[in-house]
């Protein structure tokens, strides 16, 4: 048997002790750097309900104010540091919800403005399948509304009627 690349015991418990691998380390950090990058595009009161400590906080504010420089990245790191701290899993999960929340925000607005378009292009053949789908619908509001937007699109008026359906469309799909 060859000893050469055998380990004693002792060996391996000092590897498994020291942790993860520089590389590894400079892997966190970088993520851990993305993730303060991500954190300054939420407003103020979203960044309290993340609960991240006050310094880091007021260091996020400070952050927002400066233009990208080598300042800024400085203050990104300092905010790293603060973070690294605390319980990151609560960060990440809360952006992660409110990037989430703006994708089904964008993702509505899109539908409600094909809706939209549909409705005034189509007439009744869209209202009736419109209905279906939200059946708490007044009827008879909507249709004037989508004649008052034909007419107004066939005069080359600008869309007045238009942007009352979209809101109305907006204010169905909430309740």
């Amino acid at each position: 048997m060859n000893d050469k690349y055998e380990f004693d015991d002792a060996y391996l418990e000092e590897e498994i002790e020291q942790g993860p691998s520089k590389s590894q380390r400079k892997r966190e950090l970088q993520q851990l750097l993305q993730l303060t990058e991500k954190a300054l595009s939420l407003s103020d009161e979203k960044l309290t309900k993340t609960g991240i400590d006050e310094n880091a906080l007021d260091a996020l504010r400070e952050a927002r104010k400066m233009k990208a420089s080598g300042a800024r990245n400085r203050q990104l790191k300092y905010i790293s540091k603060l973070i690294r701290s605390e319980d990151v899993s609560i960060i990440e999960k809360y952006l992660d919800e409110a990037e989430q929340s703006q994708i089904n925000e964008k993702r509505l607005f899109h539908q409600l403005e094909k809706w939209r378009d549909r409705l005034v292009e189509e007439g009744d053949a869209a209202l009736a399948e419109f209905l279906a789908e939200y059946p708490a619908t007044d009827r008879q509001q909507l249709r004037t509304l989508i004649r008052t937007a034909q007419k107004e699109k066939q005069q080359g008026k600008p869309p007045a009627a238009s942007r009352k359906i979209f809101k109305y469309l907006r204010e169905l799909a909430e309740q």
